[in-house]
């Protein structure tokens, strides 16, 4: 453009200034925002029991079945390896294995 034009030097420190803008746009959004998405550094991140309610209510013969699983999960790291425990989180997997959860995902929906 300035080699057809000879801008004046207000013109060319606008240009200036919109390129590096616009290049600092396009940085943060297509590849920043989507490295911290991929590293889980967002805010926006759901908990544990956050996504067995999401998947509790779309799933419903087994929404106390995966929450107690959960429960017993995190109880039996705390109690350090208590074989009851660990019996119990066993066993409430194998109650949630049949169930297909991609079933629960919506492919088309953007985050």
């Amino acid at each position: 453009m300035e080699y057809l034009g000879h801008f004046s030097i207000e013109i060319r420190t606008f240009l200036f200034y919109t390129f590096i803008l616009t290049g600092s746009i396009i940085l943060i959004r297509y590849i920043l925002f989507p490295l911290f998405k991929l590293y889980g550094i967002s805010k926006n991140r759901l908990s544990h029991d956050e996504a067995a309610g999401i998947i509790g209510n779309h799933f419903s013969e087994i929404k106390d079945k995966l929450i107690n699983a959960m429960q017993l999960s995190v109880a039996s790291v705390k109690a350090d390896e208590n074989e009851l425990l660990i019996a119990g989180v066993n066993q409430k997997m194998d109650e949630i294995k049949p169930f297909n959860f991609t079933l629960a995902i919506n492919k088309k929906e953007k985050w």
